[in-house]
C-alpha cells in the first residue's frame, strides 16, 4: 500500500528561471498541515473556565471554525482544478492518501485537548512544578507575583478607608447624580430667564404701540407710566 502511494510522488525542484514557483506535492503537505494547526490552535486557546465563558456561548466564532474547517477540508480533499491551481495545489492522485492529512490533523486535535486539560492544567503542573521552579530559579517567578506577594505583607499599603469598595462607588455615583441634576437646573433657570425676558420684551412692545394709538387705560405698572409720560412729552 505505502508502495502504491509513493510511486507517484515527485520530489520539488527548485526552477532558477522561475523561483516563486511552490506547486509541488510538499507545498500541499504543508498548507493543509498549517491551516488544521491554526484551526486547532483557535479551538485549544479558546477554551472557557476559569477565565472566560465556554467557546459554545460564542455563536458567531463556532460559525467561523465550521466555514474555514468545512473550507479546509474541501481543499484537502477535493478541490476543483481551478482552484487548486489558483492556490498553487499539486493534489495527490490517489484520494485516499488525501484523507491522511485530515486524519493527523484529528489527532493533532485529540492530543492538544488531553495535553491541556489533563497535564497542563492539572494541580501537579500549576502548584506543585512552579512552586519547585521558583525555589530553584528565582527568576521563574512572575514579576506580578512578587508585586503582590510585597503588597500583602505590607499592610500600610496601600492606604485605604474604614469604607468598603461598594460604598466608595456609591458615594461617588451619588455626587455624580447631584452634579447631573445641578447642570439641569442651571440650564432649566437660564431657559426661563430667557423665555421671560423675550415675554416682558413682547408685552411692553404691545404696551407701547397702544401708547401711541392712545388707546392705553388703567395700567397700574410704573413702567408702563414712565413709557405713557414718554410718549406725552413725546408728542408734545
Amino acid at each position: 500500500m505505502v508502495n502504491n502511494y509513493i510511486r507517484w510522488f515527485v520530489p520539488f525542484v527548485i526552477d532558477p528561471e522561475d523561483e516563486y514557483n511552490y506547486i509541488s506535492y510538499e507545498n500541499v503537505a504543508i498548507y493543509v498541515s498549517s491551516t488544521y494547526q491554526y484551526i486547532i490552535l483557535a479551538i485549544i486557546f479558546s477554551k472557557g473556565k476559569p477565565y472566560r465563558k465556554s467557546m459554545f456561548t460564542n455563536y458567531a466564532f463556532l460559525v467561523n471554525l465550521i466555514i474555514v474547517f468545512g473550507v479546509t477540508a474541501w481543499l484537502n480533499i477535493y478541490p476543483t482544478d481551478a482552484v487548486a491551481e489558483f492556490f498553487e495545489l499539486q493534489m495527490p492522485p490517489d484520494v485516499p492518501y488525501r484523507f491522511i492529512f485530515l486524519g493527523v490533523g484529528f489527532i493533532n486535535l485529540l492530543l492538544c485537548l488531553l495535553l491541556e486539560t489533563f497535564v497542563l492544567d492539572s494541580h501537579f503542573m500549576t502548584v506543585t512544578v512552579q512552586n519547585k521552579l521558583e525555589r530553584i530559579l528565582p527568576g521563574a517567578r512572575p514579576r506580578y507575583e512578587e508585586v503582590e506577594s510585597l503588597l500583602q505583607a505590607n499592610s500600610t499599603w496601600p492606604p485605604v478607608t474604614s469604607e468598603d469598595l461598594a460604598s466608595t462607588f456609591q458615594r461617588l455615583d451619588s455626587a455624580y447624580q447631584s452634579r447631573s441634576t445641578l447642570n439641569e437646573m442651571d440650564n432649566l433657570s437660564l431657559s426661563g430667564s430667557e423665555s421671560g425676558s423675550i415675554r416682558l420684551t413682547a408685552s411692553t412692545g404691545k404696551q407701547r404701540t397702544r401708547l401711541d394709538n392712545g388707546i392705553l387705560s388703567g395700567v397700574d405698572n410704573p413702567t408702563y407710566r414712565g413709557d405713557e409720560h414718554s410718549n406725552e412729552s413725546t408728542r408734545l
